[in-house]
């Protein structure tokens, strides 16, 4: 965006995405900011433990090759989708069982995750003057919607929207209803 000289009026993220967007907010100071279950606590203790192994492992290629071995399996497969808390159309979860099987996607996303510092972006929270817009799905297990009140209130300018009967996933359950309020958070 500073290359094209783009100035956005909002930035809207889901899940980490979410946490990126508001770890950006300081570059655009008058963009309005959307969240939809933006990943904002912190990995629960286990996570903590396990991500040097899995910063180390995803250096290696191994972890992208050995999650998507697993997601291969039925078991395994359904067990994810099932922990998001969301209901999708089978044509959905047949493209995240296209993501889940990649390698290339399976190892991106534990690279990110073993990078993942959500105690310095709870810091740089109280002082985002954006207007922020967050969006929980009342059903979400992997980003419990009282986590982010938790961890969001110190910013200065937050609003929260629940939406009921929404998991992880709200944006592919209600895509209308998260439209609508990405498109009220830039009015």
């Amino acid at each position: 965006l500073r290359v094209l000289d783009v100035t956005p009026r909002a930035v809207a993220g889901h899940s980490a995405g979410g946490a990126l967007a508001l770890w950006l907010a300081n570059e655009w100071p008058a963009a309005a900011i959307v969240g939809i279950n933006a990943a904002l606590a912190p990995p629960n203790a286990l996570m903590s433990l396990l991500t040097p192994g899995v910063d180390f492992l995803s250096r290696t290629g191994l972890t992208g090759f050995l999650t998507a071995k697993l997601a291969q399996s039925d078991f395994v497969f359904e067990s994810l989708m099932r922990s998001t808390g969301s209901t999708i159309s089978p044509q959905q979860l047949a493209l995240y069982r296209t993501f889940a099987t990649s390698s290339e996607h399976a190892g991106a996303v534990m690279s990110m995750f073993s990078g993942w510092d959500l105690s310095a972006l709870a810091r740089k929270l109280p002082d985002i003057n954006n207007d922020v817009t967050l969006a929980v799905g009342m059903r979400d297990d992997w980003v419990p919607a009282a986590e982010t009140k938790r961890v969001a209130a110190a910013l200065p300018h937050v609003r929260f929207i629940e939406i009921a009967n929404a998991g992880h996933l709200a944006h592919e359950e209600f895509p209308e209803r998260v439209s609508a309020i990405i498109e009220e958070a830039v009015a």
